[in-house]
């Protein structure tokens, strides 16, 4: 009996769905994309015929459409690009490996550790930005980050922010880990 390889499920989620729980037949790859909202998620899963997610083959993507230009330049200042990219019908394309999330929830626990140490009442929770913060630096795997990035890029103000607090603080002259890109809205 000749085998085929499996083609992409796709599946549409609601922000509020956890995307951990989407669980499909073993070693199928999984595109799970969110629409209707003025980002989009994809995200390409691979589950293993023990059923647990592996995730050296998971990708990453998060496109922000019609950011305002103070949103984009906190974008393009985390990842040391030129925030002009973003202009006109170009919009904010990030992705992500596995490795990539785990450097960013890396950063976050290390800017955790640094605000511990330089502020009198260490790291809190003030707002959404240090919320999205605290979220990536308790993450165990790559799926908590894009279930954070997910979560918190419905506010893309704070979590702009956040990512230029991080690399200002952690990664100084290097941008963040991940990729950032200009796509057209309309492609």
């Amino acid at each position: 009996m000749a085998t085929s390889t499996p083609s992409p499920m796709t599946w549409q989620v609601i922000p509020e769905t956890p995307t951990r729980n989407v669980i499909p037949r073993a070693s199928t790859p999984v595109s799970i994309a969110q629409a209707r909202l003025p980002w989009a998620r994809t995200d390409e899963r691979h589950i293993d015929a023990n059923g647990q997610e592996d995730y050296s083959k998971q990708k990453f993507t998060l496109f922000m459409k019609g950011m305002e230009g103070g949103i984009e330049a906190s974008y393009a200042q985390s990842y040391r690009v030129d925030q002009h990219q973003f202009d006109k019908e170009n919009d904010i394309h990030l992705s992500f490996t596995p490795d990539q999330m785990t450097q960013l929830s890396q950063c976050a626990r290390d800017y955790v550790a640094k605000m511990d140490k330089i502020t009198p009442n260490g790291f809190q929770v003030r707002n959404r930005g240090d919320a999205f913060i605290d979220t990536l630096a308790k993450a165990q795997n790559p799926g908590d980050v894009a279930n954070a990035l997910t979560q918190y890029s419905s506010d893309p103000h704070w979590m702009g922010d956040a990512m230029l607090q991080l690399s200002l603080v952690v990664t100084r002259d290097t941008p963040l880990p991940g990729n950032i890109t200009a796509r057209n809205r309309n492609a």
